[in-house]
């Protein structure tokens, strides 16, 4: 099934990674960075957006998640992809205290090295995962 998939942090290296997989699974891919002109806003990416995919490390995801988090709705699914965890906890909890359902993601590899045989370790965040979790395992 294809999905709308909006990739923040797209033009770095694993944001980059997220918009090949997305691609080579059929997805329609936006991209939100700084790097990239978009003919949307910020805003009407994530309206537009039936998957939000992450790739920011948490110092530019908290921020992010400060002036646009309100814009996720229930019917959306959140993965982030950080290696530290720990601040992305609370802004995930909110989003499924609000419905939404939310994953945390780690590739078992570095951007550089061949997707073919990699493997992403999939933590689900609160009681709605499921959905973003399912989405992710179709991913492999």
């Amino acid at each position: 099934m294809s999905e709308r998939i909006a990739v923040i942090g797209g033009a770095g290296a694993m944001g980059a990674v997220d918009v090949e997989v997305a691609q080579k699974h059929g997805h329609e891919v936006m991209i939100v960075d700084p790097k990239v002109e978009n003919f949307m806003t910020t805003e009407e990416i994530i309206a537009w957006a039936s998957v939000l995919r992450f790739s920011l490390f948490p110092k530019d995801f908290v921020p992010f998640y400060q002036a646009y988090g309100h814009l996720i709705r229930p019917h959306q699914v959140v993965i982030e992809n950080a290696t530290v965890k720990k601040e992305m906890l609370a802004p995930l909890g909110e989003l499924d205290a609000r419905g939404v359902s939310s994953i945390s993601t780690h590739r078992l590899a570095k951007h550089d090295q061949p997707l073919r045989g990699t493997k992403e370790l999939v933590m689900g965040v609160g009681q709605n995962s499921q959905k973003a979790r399912e989405f992710v395992q179709r991913e492999d």
